[in-house]
């Protein structure tokens, strides 16, 4: 019997000695030190992945015979991530597209990027997305059981890369602490009379005219700080074009990150038995008049959505009974049938 063809993007075995050799150029024998296996089981493994194009093979500077350098082959594993990305994209349009979401036109127009191939090649020489994949295989390096696609898999739709907020640190942390620190040098230096003074009689009307500008000036400061921290981080994207292709990326990201079609399964599924628990609890009329009058008019989930498809939730639910959790019975006459046969 053949030998089943091994696919090395599955194999945790083949896809760890990526990890261990990451950004470095490194000796079979190295690798077969950190796996602890055979240097000729590593050597086997090594060829395959080359073979597969995952890393590549460079002289021994001294020129000794047999004795090569491995490291990976960044390029064909970007390619490899583009493809999951891409693969993705066209799963989640098919879905799109079968259940007729109300997706905005901009989110798949962004989603269109992955055709794009001058964002990819940007994608694909973006320093801080070589970084993460680095900073990623030298961690996963210590877990050992996870093949590349899985590893690719998850960091295609798990943590976020929107370093200018929601990161920890972020670009607005940084900005934010800098000018503070100003504001309270500045202060330092001017400092003004407390308006909780002696010379103003508490609850007076002064007081209060005092304490009113107070707020003023202090919810102005933080409106103006909140500006300026926006407008430098505008700034810092304008400059750094590798920031502005990843946070692109990111957005595509969570777009592809949700399961469209399991989301909107369940969502129905519980949109669905809300109107079983009403549907037992309130007279037919009623569930009608909220379907027509509130309903389809109000919820985002049918904001855009067609007409034919509102028609068919809404014969769904008016067509519910409260006995639809129990299995159908069979017809009378084509049960009496079946007993004659």
């Amino acid at each position: 019997m053949a030998k089943k063809e091994i696919n090395v993007l599955e194999s945790s075995e083949h896809s760890i000695l990526i990890y261990i050799i990451n950004n470095q150029e490194m000796y079979a024998s190295e690798i077969a030190r950190r796996v602890k296996e055979q240097q000729g089981t590593i050597q086997r493994r090594l060829m395959k992945l080359k073979t597969s194009g995952l890393i590549k093979i460079k002289k021994h500077p001294d020129k000794i015979k047999n004795i090569k350098l491995f490291y990976v082959n960044w390029n064909k594993i970007l390619d490899e991530f583009i493809k999951l990305l891409k693969e993705q994209k066209d799963e989640f349009i098919e879905i799109h597209n079968n259940l007729k979401t109300n997706i905005k036109p901009e989110r798949l127009e962004l989603l269109e990027l992955l055709e794009n191939q001058g964002f990819i090649k940007n994608l694909k020489n973006n320093k801080y997305l070589k970084k993460a994949l680095i900073e990623y295989f030298s961690n996963i390096s210590k877990i050992k059981k996870c093949s590349l696609y899985n590893a690719l898999s998850y960091f295609t739709f798990f943590g976020d890369f929107e370093f200018t907020t929601l990161t920890h640190p972020s670009l607005r942390q940084v900005i934010s602490q800098i000018e503070l620190k100003k504001d309270l040098e500045k202060k330092d230096k001017n400092k003004q009379e407390d308006f909780f003074n002696e010379n103003l009689k508490q609850n007076s009307k002064e007081w209060y005219d005092e304490m009113r500008k107070s707020h003023d000036s202090l919810m102005k400061n933080i409106t103006s700080r909140y500006d300026n921290e926006e407008k430098k981080i505008k700034e810092i994207i304008e400059n750094d074009k590798d920031l502005k292709n990843i946070l692109k990326f990111n957005d595509i990201r969570k777009i592809l990150g949700m399961d469209l079609g399991l989301q909107i399964s369940l969502n129905d599924a519980i949109e669905q038995t809300a109107f079983y628990v009403i549907n037992n609890n309130f007279p037919k009329q009623e569930i009608e008049k909220y379907l027509n009058d509130i309903f389809f008019k109000h919820s985002l989930r049918y904001k855009g959505v067609s007409d034919e498809v509102k028609q068919e939730v809404k014969e769904k639910i008016e067509n519910m009974n409260e006995n639809d959790t129990n299995a159908p019975k069979p017809n009378k006459i084509k049960h009496k049938e079946s007993i004659k046969k």
